[in-house]
C-alpha cells in the first residue's frame, strides 16, 4: 500500500506540511511580515533546502525513498496550466462601469510594458551568460539567459514550458535554471516591491490614502470576527457540493485543453513544433476556458459559475505551484551557473523597478498603482502584483487590478513569438536575440510615441 504514495501523493503530503509550517512562521516571524512573504514562498524555500539535503521522501518497504526533482517539475507544469483554466473561466466583469476608456488605456500600457520588459530582461540575461562564457570558457548553456526574462516576467510555468522544449531539442540545464530564475523572482518582488510601496505611501503618490496594514494582514490570518466569505454555493449540497461542481468544470476544460494539444501535435503542427503543443498546455487550456465560458454565457448559464469559487481554486493552484517550483530546482545545476545567475538577478532587480517607475510616472491617473502591480508581474507572477497593489489600494478602488485581467488577454497576441522562442535551438541564439531585441524595441517605441502624444496622460508622481 505504501508504494502507492510515491511519488505524487508523497509530494502532496510534503507540500501540505511545508505550507502549514510556513503559515505559522508568517504569523510569528516579524521579518516575514515586514516583507509580506506569502506562506507559499516560505514553504518553497524550506522545501528547496530539504530537497538539497535529500530529506524529502517517505519510508517505503523498510527503506527511505526520496522524491526526485522531476516529480515537482511535473507537478509545476500541471498546476500552472490548471490555474490558467480557472483564469479563462472567469467572466472578466470589471465592476468599474463608466471607466472603460481609462481601463483600456491602462491595460494597453500594461501590455506594452509587460512584453517590453519580458524581451528586455531576456536580452540582458543572455548577454550576461554569453559574456561570462566568453571570459571563462566554462562550457555553459548560454541560452538559459533568455529564461531570466521568461522566469521573472512570465513565471515558472512559462519558463518551464520553454525550457522543457529546449532540453528535448538538445540543450542542457534549461529546466533547472528556468525554475531558478522564477523562484528568485518571487523574492525580488517582495524585497524590492514592498519598500517601494511603503515609499509611495509616505510620499503621497497613492490615489487613495492607505489606512495602513492591519495586524491580521501582516500575520496572514483573518480575524475570526471579520472573516469574509470565500465563495458562494450555486448547487444544493444535497445534490452535489458546489466546490465539486466547479472543480468538475475546470477538470472538463482542462481535458479540452489536452484534446486541443493532442490535435495540434498529431494532426496540425509539423514534427519540429510538437513541443509547442503539450509544452504550451497552459495556453491551449486558457483558450478552451475562454471559449467554454463564452458558450456557457450564450446558453444562459452565466450564473452557473461563482467567480469567488474560481478565484479560490485558482489561488490554491498558485500556492502549491510556488512550493513545487522551488522544490524542483536542482542545487547542483544552480552551483554551476551561480556567478552569472547572481549577476543577472542583481541587474534585473535594479533595472526592472527603475524602468517601471520611470514609465509609470507618465501613465496618467493611478500611475503609482499601475506601476506597483506591474513591478510584481515583472518580477514574480500576477499574484505578486496583486499583493503589492493591495498595500496601496486595499479595497481595489482603482482600476489597476481590472486592467491586469485585460492585459492578459492582449498578451495572447504574442503567442506566435512564443513558437519562435521554442524553435531557438534549431535556428540559433542570434536568431532569437534579434527577434527579442526587435520586439522589445517595438514595445518601448510604441510607449514612447503614446507618451509623446499624451495618450496615457500627464506625469503623476
Amino acid at each position: 500500500m505504501e508504494q502507492s504514495f510515491m511519488p505524487y501523493i508523497g509530494s502532496f503530503l510534503w507540500m501540505s506540511l511545508l505550507l502549514l509550517v510556513s503559515t505559522w512562521l508568517r504569523a510569528k516571524v516579524s521579518l516575514f511580515q515586514q516583507f509580506l512573504f506569502p506562506s507559499a514562498i516560505i514553504a518553497g524555500l524550506l522545501g528547496f533546502i530539504l530537497m538539497s539535503l535529500g530529506w524529502v521522501g517517505l519510508p517505503v518497504a523498510g527503506t527511505w525513498k526520496g522524491i526526485p526533482h522531476e516529480t515537482f517539475t511535473m507537478i509545476t507544469t500541471h498546476l500552472f496550466a490548471f490555474g490558467f483554466v480557472g483564469i479563462g473561466l472567469m467572466s472578466g466583469d470589471s465592476g468599474q462601469k463608466g471607466k472603460g476608456k481609462s481601463i483600456l488605456k491602462g491595460a494597453l500600457w500594461m501590455t506594452f510594458l509587460f512584453l517590453g520588459m519580458l524581451y528586455f530582461q531576456s536580452v540582458i540575461g543572455v548577454g550576461v551568460m554569453l559574456g561570462w562564457e566568453a571570459i571563462t570558457g566554462q562550457g555553459l548553456t548560454s541560452a538559459v539567459g533568455f529564461l531570466a526574462g521568461h522566469g521573472f516576467t512570465q513565471g515558472p510555468g512559462q519558463a518551464l514550458a520553454i525550457a522543457g522544449g529546449w532540453e528535448k531539442m538538445g540543450l542542457q540545464d534549461c529546466i533547472s535554471m528556468g525554475l531558478a530564475f522564477s523562484a528568485v523572482g518571487f523574492f525580488v518582488a517582495a524585497l524590492v516591491g514592498v519598500p517601494i510601496a511603503n515609499w509611495g505611501i509616505r510620499k503621497g503618490y497613492t490615489t487613495h490614502r492607505s489606512p495602513g496594514l492591519s495586524k491580521e494582514f501582516l500575520a496572514g490570518l483573518e480575524a475570526k470576527s471579520a472573516r469574509p466569505p470565500g465563495l458562494f454555493n450555486v448547487t444544493t449540497t444535497s445534490n452535489v457540493d458546489s466546490l465539486s461542481f466547479h472543480l468538475a468544470i475546470m477538470g472538463l476544460v482542462y481535458g479540452l485543453g489536452f484534446g486541443l494539444s493532442y490535435l495540434l501535435r498529431y494532426y496540425i503542427f509539423p514534427k519540429e513544433m510538437w513541443g509547442a503543443t503539450f509544452g504550451f498546455l497552459f495556453a491551449w487550456g486558457l483558450v478552451m476556458a475562454i471559449l467554454f465560458r463564452k458558450a456557457l454565457n450564450a446558453c444562459g448559464g452565466r450564473d452557473m459559475i461563482d467567480e469567488n469559487t474560481l478565484r479560490r481554486l485558482t489561488g490554491t493552484t498558485v500556492d502549491f505551484m510556488v512550493i513545487s517550483v522551488m522544490m524542483a530546482v536542482q542545487v547542483t545545476t544552480l552551483q554551476k551557473y551561480m556567478v552569472p545567475f547572481l549577476i543577472v538577478t542583481l541587474i534585473l532587480a535594479v533595472i526592472t523597478p527603475a524602468v517601471i517607475l520611470y514609465l509609470g510616472r507618465r501613465v496618467g491617473e493611478f500611475g503609482f498603482e499601475r506601476s506597483l502591480v506591474m513591478l510584481g508581474y515583472c518580477t514574480g507572477t500576477g499574484a505578486s502584483g496583486l499583493l503589492l497593489l493591495r498595500i496601496v489600494d486595499p479595497e481595489f478602488k482603482t482600476t489597476a487590478a481590472v486592467e491586469t485581467g485585460l492585459m492578459n488577454l492582449f498578451c495572447l497576441l504574442s503567442l506566435p513569438l512564443l513558437f519562435l522562442i521554442f524553435l531557438m535551438p534549431k535556428y540559433g541564439l542570434g536568431f532569437l536575440l534579434k527577434a527579442e531585441l526587435l520586439m522589445g524595441g517595438a514595445m518601448f517605441l510604441i510607449m514612447f510615441v503614446c507618451h509623446k502624444l499624451k495618450y496615457f496622460g500627464p506625469k503623476q508622481y
